[in-house]
């Protein structure tokens, strides 16, 4: 199966439209089949054969059909729409797209056959991009044609900082239906850090998939992003939800899957007594502070920024710096990094009861923090904050906050 796709039909005409849109809907996991990405590297092939192939694709599962007056006039959607309609008992779906308005178009056959013309209407629902719920209707609408909206298996991707325009999966997961995160278009930038407007729209996203995957009961986690992303991913589906995490740490062809299932919280933890996170404290814990800074981080010389950005805001809370191992090497010890870091706000909660927020940073693995967050509840007010790469005014951005 993999990456959930949708091949993109439209005139050359219409691209800076087209493109606008597919970035409107990359946080949605609305991923194109577009000619001038998935053609790279097939110079001397022929169109007419690549095209037909490419639609029928096992990714593809629907074909995105861009209406314009200048695609009702290219033989080349023509043909593409054509190839896709023998499809369709397959399974397949055409989901138009009204870039101009439909009634004012003249549609060859073959479109009139794809949208059910009858009479002087139209059988098939086509979205408007205009309407505010475009983005989720078009993404609903790949994503149902992908399988996923019923699975019970779900890969994420969170594909925010990933360079590749068709991403690797884990070997273990290429074969359940996968759901690519972007926020670029086309491809993800390693330095992605965003900013408060786009934390909203990946935040929607979450809270879209979190409607649109009506079956899933295991969602496996991946990618290269940055780790708020992680984060909202295991609030989004928190262990109240029913659903189980497993996240992957590694690359594509060497790694290992990471589970939460019966992390219980070390409830011994203190900052003295830590076998994997050992921490110190900064500033009087007991002193009436209601808020505290919690930070996991895996090198000395990140407490610099990390200690500058906490001063830095009135009043400074009391700050706790927990050190994470810098490397984990099996999933069991990943497991014992997870109970302590559970261990982590349960000691807070018995031993700073007055504290009602805690603001958090971490710098774990995403594969760790995605299953920390799933578990984290009946804590108060939670501020995750994620690192600015590369800092600029702060080194760090609010990414969600939960209670």
């Amino acid at each position: 199966m993999g990456i959930i796709r949708t091949f993109i039909s439209h005139s050359h005409d219409d691209k800076p439209r087209v493109r606008d849109i597919l970035r409107r809907v990359a946080p949605y996991g609305a991923r194109p089949w577009i000619d001038e990405q998935d053609l790279q590297g097939q110079a001397g092939g022929s169109l007419r054969e690549l095209i037909p192939s490419a639609i029928a694709d096992p990714s593809c599962r629907s074909l995105s059909l861009f209406l314009s007056a200048a695609s009702v006039k290219s033989q080349w959607v023509l043909d593409e729409v054509g190839t896709a309609l023998a499809l369709i008992p397959d399974g397949w779906r055409i989901i138009p797209i009204a870039l101009d308005a439909v009634k004012d178009l003249v549609l060859p056959s073959v479109l009139e056959i794809a949208l059910r013309k009858r009479g002087h209407g139209f059988d098939t629902i086509y979205l408007d991009p205009t309407r505010a719920a475009f983005a989720a209707d078009y993404a609903g609408a790949v994503l149902h044609a992908g399988g996923a909206t019923e699975a019970e298996d779900v890969v994420i991707h969170l594909g925010h900082r990933d360079p590749l325009w068709r991403p690797n999966l884990p070997a273990p997961w290429r074969q359940l239906p996968a759901v690519d995160l972007r926020l670029q278009y086309p491809v993800g930038n390693a330095d992605f850090s965003p900013t408060e407007a786009e934390w909203v729209e990946i935040r929607d996203g979450f809270a879209f998939l979190r409607r649109c995957l009506r079956g899933v009961q295991t969602l496996r986690i991946t990618g290269r992003a940055p780790l708020g992303a992680a984060v909202i991913a295991g609030r989004t589906w928190d262990r109240g939800t029913g659903t189980v995490i497993e996240g992957w740490n590694g690359n594509e062809r060497d790694g290992e899957i990471w589970k939460g299932v019966g992390a219980i919280a070390a409830d011994n933890w203190t900052p003295s007594s830590g076998t994997w996170l050992p921490a110190r404290t900064e500033g009087n814990l007991f002193a009436g502070a209601t808020k505290l800074t919690v930070a996991f981080l895996r090198r000395a010389d990140q407490e610099p920024a990390t200690r500058a950005w906490n001063a830095s805001r009135s009043p400074e809370p009391p700050l706790v710096l927990v050190r994470c191992p810098e490397r984990i090497s099996t999933a069991d010890e990943a497991t014992a990094v997870l109970n302590e870091a559970l261990g982590v706000f349960s000691w807070v909660r018995r031993t700073c009861l007055q504290v009602k927020e805690i603001d958090l940073v971490l710098g774990m693995p995403l594969a760790l923090d995605v299953l920390l967050a799933h578990h984290l509840r009946q804590l108060g007010t939670i501020h995750f904050y994620d690192q600015v790469i590369p800092p600029s005014g702060t080194a760090y951005r609010l990414a969600i906050s939960w209670s």
